[in-house]
């Protein structure tokens, strides 16, 4: 939630913090504000995978979702930019905990719960974007738009601080209920992992995470994943970053000329849209195709939504004012149709990735890696799609120069889906022990070698 909160406001907040700075001219002052934020998580994430390996997965997650809260609530009252920037910033840091929500599903679940585990893991994210636009673009400026807010001169004063204040009580109902409802999937690193069956022999304790690090990246298959990751969420990053500022930019300088409340509209009907798709309709293609195969053709739709971008301006202009917008609303919904399919990796990637750790000591590391690889992308696609759009646009409002160079980075997603293989990682190598072993108790010698990608 405290990622997509600000994007259907970030724009006019920028302007409102920064008022001697041309609204052409924000691009790369936007980019920043949301690159702060997964840098930060860029940098926190391995850390966090340590200490959940050392204190447990429980009271990393609730650390998280406190800090999380009480940045939400602050970012709305920043006085200014660098002040805005600083407190996302932080705010990024304790996002450095979502690989231990991957991780939570991994160690809760078995082969046979796999596929619902995750599918109601992607189901409560995609729960979340969507709430995350609606409070944005709802809340934000409500004294100006509510008239039981128009006597409030709080509100008045920090325009944007209604939609942090809802979001992070929201977060506080979730850590009273995680406090006594979320159970510990794993245990200190002190005394390994054991299986939540208790049939398996606990683990050896697991290794310093440089360590981790080290092993993961010798085995071919994790090197594969981690680049394929990196690859579809840096071409996601720069489309989500590119379509909220050309949205919201004025016509008369380059873009669509879109109010806040209709940029939320917009990124809430994609993310429901992805909601249902992602539960009904992704489990049978993937039954069907399988992940690698799934991946591989839906990727090619990533250059083709930035191509599909070129002609929002010149529909936007063409309309007159008053006149109805049908025909631009028309051709962003092809355009966010796309954006759509080109989740299907994400899903098929992530789910690879859950996997292909070749034991269970290594699986917070790889998740943390992957999160790693997914943050670094979200940090440079936001600078390097607002500072190609704010360049074009200032050379010329009809130039579609950025969006030409932006498909061929959505592009490069299809070598790397083509370089994808499903492998056996650490549960089927826990499986295969469990199920293949005799009947006696397991003895407490070296584990049967996890296979790794070919």
């Amino acid at each position: 939630m405290a990622l997509k909160l600000i994007f259907p406001f970030v724009v006019p907040l920028c302007a409102n913090l920064l008022p001697d700075v041309p609204i052409k001219d924000l691009g790369p002052r936007v980019g920043a504000i949301e690159a702060a934020y997964t840098a930060a998580a860029c940098v926190a994430s391995l850390f966090c995978a340590s200490m959940s390996d050392k204190y447990g997965r429980k009271i990393t997650l609730l650390f998280a979702l406190t800090g999380s809260c009480l940045l939400s609530v602050t970012f709305g009252f920043s006085t200014s930019y660098f002040m805005a920037f600083v407190i996302r910033g932080l705010s990024g840091v304790f996002q450095g905990a979502q690989p231990i929500l991957r991780v939570m599903c991994a160690e809760s679940s078995n082969r046979a719960n796999e596929a619902s585990m995750f599918g109601l893991y992607s189901a409560a994210f995609w729960l979340g974007t969507t709430v995350a636009p609606i409070l944005g673009g709802a809340l934000s400026t409500p004294a100006d738009r509510y008239a039981r807010f128009s006597d409030s001169a709080i509100l008045k004063r920090y325009p944007f601080a209604l939609p942090g204040i809802v979001a992070g009580a929201w977060m506080a109902i979730s850590i009273i209920f995680s406090i006594f409802a979320l159970e510990e999937t794993g245990r200190p690193a002190a005394a390994g992992y054991a299986r939540l069956d208790g049939s398996a022999t606990p683990l050896p304790v697991k290794a310093s995470m440089v360590s981790s690090v080290r092993q993961l990246l010798a085995v071919r298959g994790p090197r594969i994943v981690l680049a394929g990751w990196f690859a579809v969420m840096i071409s996601q990053a720069c489309f989500d970053a590119i379509s909220v500022i050309h949205a919201a930019t004025p016509i008369d300088v380059g873009g669509v000329g879109l109010t806040t409340p209709e940029i939320g509209i917009a990124l809430t009907i994609s993310a429901l849209t992805l909601i249902v798709l992602a539960v009904f309709a992704f489990p049978r293609l993937k039954a069907r195709y399988g992940l690698v195969k799934l991946s591989r053709g839906s990727c090619c739709f990533n250059g083709l939504l930035f191509v599909s971008m070129i002609a929002w301006h010149p529909i936007a202009k063409s309309i007159a004012p008053g006149s109805s917008r049908i025909t631009l609303w028309l051709a962003m919904s092809l355009t966010l149709a796309m954006r759509i399919m080109c989740q299907f990796p994400v899903m098929c990637v992530e789910i690879i990735s859950s996997q292909s750790a070749p034991t269970r000591s290594l699986n917070a590391t790889m998740s943390a890696l992957v999160s790693l690889c997914g943050n670094f992308a979200w940090c440079i696609g936001p600078l390097l799609s607002s500072s190609l759009y704010a360049r074009a646009i200032a050379r010329s409002p009809e130039s579609s120069s950025a969006f030409v160079w932006l498909s061929l980075i959505g592009f490069v997603t299809l070598p790397a889906a083509w370089s994808l293989r499903e492998g056996e990682g650490w549960r089927e190598a826990e499986a295969a022990e469990i199920f293949d072993a005799p009947d006696t108790p397991s003895s407490p010698s070296t584990p049967k070698r996890a296979s790794s990608h070919a």
